[in-house]
């Protein structure tokens, strides 16, 4: 099932009456061009990337050079904990994090590889944003005035930074940074397919009616809740118990309450952090 959001505003540096709808969704290039060049009245389409695909493909570019370059693949080169720091922390919420300036984002891109790439030699924080609140530990010692016991961590290997700022240079492009505006996702469209899902599962054979049922009782959930369901039950004539009734909206408050947690810059960093720590115990036990 594939879903597309399409999101209107108004631009006032174009013609009076023009609206842009900016729409994010799983159709290949292709048939986004196609969309693009239709004809419409008083309106244009642009297309808008998925953050979490942008990250993915930094995720797939460091990982095929890997395979293709034997000399990375030594140990405390282009290891898996390093490319998912890469991909996720130091790309990934980067762009989230300054998704309303397309110079903000390129910025703070290279920013985080050349904090990487420091050394108590040669720091090279220059980019990184000052401030006791920077995510900069090296910014931070400084405003502190701690930076006489800062010590770095072990730097990247200046072998992979050469190897990998051709991709650097090709996903900060500002072409691909713009379309990253909004810090857009389809997670949405992909909890909305996993509540149609969940309710008449691929794993059994549902006729039309099934699915249409499903789609429309889904539709319900994923806007307004399990409360919408108590609604459903009225129309059909079914008493709701308050054992329903405080079941639904409960539920709700949970739903709620898990999404605003997980969209927090520390809870996605933890997310990434614990995700490193697995593939750096992965890699030491396939050393051994």
């Amino acid at each position: 099932m594939v879903m597309q959001n399409f999101k209107e505003k108004a631009v006032s540096i174009l013609p009076a009456q023009t609206r842009v709808y900016e729409h994010i969704s799983d159709i290949n290039k292709r048939s986004s061009i196609s969309i693009k060049n239709l004809s419409y009245e008083n309106f244009i389409v642009q297309k808008k990337e998925c953050i979490d695909r942008v990250q993915k493909r930094m995720g797939t570019q460091l990982h095929n050079l890997k395979k293709k370059t034997e000399s990375l693949d030594d140990k405390g080169k282009l290891t898996g904990k390093l490319i998912d720091d890469l991909r996720g922390i130091f790309y990934g919420l980067t762009i989230h994090r300054n998704h309303d300036s397309v110079g903000k984002m390129k910025n703070e891109i290279w920013a985080t590889l050349y904090h990487k790439l420091s050394t108590n030699e040669k720091p090279q924080h220059e980019k990184c944003p000052p401030g006791a609140d920077s995510w900069c530990t090296w910014q931070k010692a400084k405003a502190t005035n701690a930076l006489n016991v800062y010590d770095h961590k072990p730097a990247l290997n200046i072998d992979v930074f050469k190897a990998i700022q051709p991709i650097y240079e090709e996903l900060s492009r500002d072409e691909l940074l713009t379309r990253c505006l909004g810090s857009y996702t389809q997670n949405s469209n992909e909890s909305f397919n996993a509540t149609v899902w969940s309710l008449a599962s691929k794993r059994t054979s549902n006729g039309k009616i099934i699915l249409d049922v499903t789609t429309d009782l889904a539709i319900c959930i994923f806007n307004d809740g399990l409360n919408s369901m108590m609604q459903v039950m009225k129309v059909l004539g079914i008493t709701v118990g308050p054992n329903c009734y405080y079941f639904c909206i409960e539920a709700d408050e949970l739903r709620i309450t898990q999404v605003e947690r997980s969209l927090t810059d520390a809870a996605k960093e933890a997310r990434w952090s614990t995700k490193s720590s697995r593939k750096e115990e992965q890699e030491e036990n396939l050393a051994l």
